[in-house]
């Protein structure tokens, strides 16, 4: 349901235009707020739908981003964060909030929608992250109970089946109302708690946040119907033309051309609020431009395993060239395959968590790249025979050897035994400090790795992740040959003191 009012990427705007260095502060300014608010864990969840909102209150407030602090207006800084002292601009908050309940109610629609662990654990991972937004609503006077009994009333209408409409225009608006209501409260709400003075201002919010909701709703169904046929999961759109029926062009076009009336009836409602001409133009230019690329894409209902994969492929190669700029070198190819791979191996997952600047892509292919390696090691590892070799008994008897010599002579200097002083009664494993020496280095070059990424140096800060990531391979190879190396102490033997006898004295 995200990403109706996504603007242009860096790919194909001057970075000079004002209106795009707008966008983004926004964008930024809400990624950041939800950091500081809510955990950085939540910065995953951002959409562009709720950056329109930060947008459109700015706008309505007259709120210049210039007054707003320097951590607020650096854009894709992501690790430049503002502090607890600086005023936070109410667009960016109330944004920032609206946005970790929708993520949370997405969550919850798809555990009901699959069976999946995933959406489970997210939800265990943002569990911190939605306690603390509804105890922000609660404190500005709003029940999330509401947003609840909205959910739960799109429950029950998709599983009832009502059949007495007498047109599909009728049909997707009432399985849409729920949807429409929840962002009509929440349109509505911003202005109210904002204290605008406009007069009438919270009844227009209300009337665009209601007529965006069915927009959003009825372009998610028509987006859905392969899925849904594969899945046998519940679409208005199969509901009422049928598995048979629905993709045929003419019933494709009914649909596509009530999006179009939709869309139009959004923009009449937006031309009601207190917005300059200009702008009214550049979100309305926005909105049609999306649904443009969206709603005439081809609908193909895949029956063999074959025609599957290869949807799935030009899907994911489709979603990772709206993440990151398509070029034309070796390390644009490449770096575009990966993304795509990523995509394909968790399509909804990856689309869902799509930041700016293809920042989250890149962890994301990461991610992919450092279990695709870790998994050939462990194979390969595996694979291997148990038996030992003569040269590693070899190898071990010399290494025992060594040791023993090694704590022979600092023993008779009152040592411990160790390279780096005495240690008590303890002696510690070489083995172990070669381990956690390899862990620090493969944690430094990641953190490197993430810094370069974060400024803008995609080069090294691609080259310090895959050199962590092959030192981590490495080291987990070397550990699973070598189990022992993790043990980090063992027990130092002193020498006994002779007796002294008193008939001596």
């Amino acid at each position: 349901m995200f990403g109706l009012m996504q603007a242009e990427t860096a790919c194909s705007v001057d970075w000079q235009d004002q209106d795009f260095i707008y966008h983004r502060k926004h964008y930024c300014g809400t990624c950041k707020t939800m950091g500081q608010l809510y955990g950085h864990r939540s910065r995953f969840s951002l959409n562009f739908d709720t950056v329109f909102l930060a947008e459109l209150l700015s706008e309505l407030a007259e709120d210049s981003t210039q007054n707003w602090t320097k951590a607020y207006q650096a854009i894709n800084r992501c690790m430049t964060m503002p502090t607890e002292k600086e005023q936070r601009p109410w667009a960016l908050e109330y944004a920032a909030t609206t946005n970790v309940l929708l993520a949370e109610l997405k969550l919850e629609d798809n555990i009901q929608d699959s069976a999946r662990k995933r959406w489970k654990w997210a939800r265990w991972l943002l569990s911190s992250s939605f306690r603390k937004a509804r105890k922000k609503l609660n404190d500005w006077g709003i029940d999330a109970a509401a947003f609840e009994h909205w959910v739960e009333v799109q429950y029950q209408r998709e599983n009832q089946y009502p059949s007495d409409f007498e047109s599909l225009g009728s049909k997707l608006k009432y399985y849409a109302e729920p949807t429409a209501e929840m962002t009509a409260f929440i349109f509505e709400q911003a202005v109210t708690l904002g204290e605008f003075e406009q007069e009438g201002l919270a009844a227009k919010m209300r009337d665009l946040g209601y007529h965006f909701g069915q927009l959003i709703y009825t372009l998610d169904a028509l987006e859905d119907i392969e899925k849904d046929i594969l899945k046998k999961q519940f679409n208005p759109l199969l509901a009422y033309y049928g598995r048979e029926e629905v993709l045929k062009e003419k019933n494709l076009n009914i649909v596509r051309n009530l999006i179009i009336s939709l869309q139009t009836v959004f923009i009449q409602t937006l031309e009601n609020l207190p917005l300059a001409r200009a702008v009214v133009e550049r979100y309305a230019a926005r909105m049609t431009s999306n649904l443009a690329n969206r709603i005439y894409q081809e609908k193909e209902a895949p029956l063999t395993f074959k025609e599957r994969w290869q949807l799935r492929w030009e899907q994911s190669q489709q979603i990772a060239s709206r993440i990151i700029c398509p070029k034309s070198n070796f390390l644009g190819k490449m770096n575009h395959t990966l993304v795509s791979l990523a995509v394909f191996v968790a399509p909804q997952a990856t689309e869902d968590a799509v930041v700016s600047q293809g920042k989250t892509a890149m962890f994301t292919w990461l991610a992919f790249f450092t279990a695709l390696f870790a998994s050939a090691g462990i194979g390969m590892a595996w694979g291997r025979s148990r038996r030992k070799t003569r040269a590693e008994k070899k190898q071990e008897r010399k290494e025992a050897r060594f040791k023993q010599r090694l704590q022979g002579l600092w023993a008779k200097r009152k040592n411990c035994g160790n390279f780096f002083g005495c240690c008590g009664s303890f002696c510690i494993n070489c083995g172990a400090i070669l381990f956690w020496g390899g862990v620090l280095i493969i944690t430094i070059l990641i953190i490197m790795g993430i810094v370069c990424l974060s400024n803008g140096a995609i080069f090294w800060g691609l080259l310090f992740l895959i050199l962590g990531v092959l030192g981590f391979v490495g080291l987990l190879i070397y550990v699973i040959q070598n189990p022992r190396c993790l043990k980090t102490a063992t027990k130092c033997k002193k020498p006994k003191k002779k007796r002294r006898n008193r008939r001596d004295d």
